[in-house]
């Protein structure tokens, strides 16, 4: 009889394949442009199921989008441990956590994004996510927060207490194909202008990278909304995909506002 095929590695194993992974022995390999941490645990603690998540299509598309010495990947991700140590070393200039948001309702852990660990469910209390991003990663420009109801209260606290960073996330539910389109167009922007950067040209813009991700998003017939809310699906004649929003930085503000006053004094 046939032998049978080996068994599969699972996600976390294979992702530390050298073909994910960019070297670490150049200056410039020392610092990515994006830290990826994908989770989707399977079960609460107390053991009910969790619906699994569609992260591998998210993985593939930053894979082929953005170069492997600008990225770094962390499936299964659990928290702080595949934090801390890697935004130090590598000192990312995007973090996106993809997985279920506002995990917890109400308390110190309200709005808490879903790490895992060995499978389980391990919440992680807003205030002490926030303090590792400030004092671990000393270059981050943005935060993306890629699952439903991540903006508010978590994305909207994190705004609020590091005001210099565009903080980007979901204010609704979110389809897990709305989802994919989304990344495809942040990834895609995000890859092409790192690219050009290495090359010696002008510095990525964040807010490029999410406008492209907005325009992938209705390019792909995906309707802005909170899947939940009837008086989008009635006037569209179809149920929304999901609510994006973004908090953009205090100096991107403050310099609108100054070319603003400039043209307004022009005349």
């Amino acid at each position: 009889p046939a032998r049978a095929p080996p068994p599969r590695e699972p996600v976390k194993e294979l992702m530390k394949k050298k073909i994910f992974r960019g070297a670490l022995d150049t200056e410039k390999s020392k610092h990515v442009m994006l830290l990826a941490l994908f989770s989707s645990p399977r079960r609460t603690r107390s053991g009910r199921t969790i619906t699994q998540l569609q992260l591998m299509n998210e993985i593939q598309e930053c894979c082929e989008a953005i170069p492997h010495m600008q990225r770094e990947i962390r499936p299964a991700a659990t928290f702080p441990d595949d934090v801390a140590h890697v935004a130090r070393e590598l000192s990312p200039r995007v973090i996106q956590f993809s997985g279920h948001g506002n995990a917890v309702r109400a308390g110190a852990y309200a709005g808490a994004l879903a790490f895992e660990r060995g499978g389980t469910l391990q919440p992680v209390p807003p205030d002490e996510l926030i303090r590792l991003l400030r004092e671990d990663c000393p270059d981050l420009q943005a935060v993306l927060l890629h699952g439903c109801h991540t903006l508010r209260p978590l994305g909207e606290l994190i705004h609020r207490e590091m005001p210099h960073l565009y903080v980007i996330g979901w204010d609704s539910l979110l389809e897990d194909k709305a989802a994919i389109a989304f990344c495809r167009g942040f990834y895609g922007k995000l890859g092409e202008m790192a690219e050009i950067e290495l090359a010696g040209g002008p510095p990525a813009s964040i807010h490029d990278a999410f406008a492209e991700a907005a325009r992938c998003f209705e390019e792909q017939g995906f309707i802005l909304g909170d899947p939940e809310d009837a008086a989008v699906s009635a006037k569209h004649g179809r149920r929304a995909s999901g609510k994006f929003d973004i908090f953009m930085p205090a100096s991107y503000q403050q310099q609108h506002v100054n070319s603003a006053s400039s043209l307004f004094s022009a005349g």
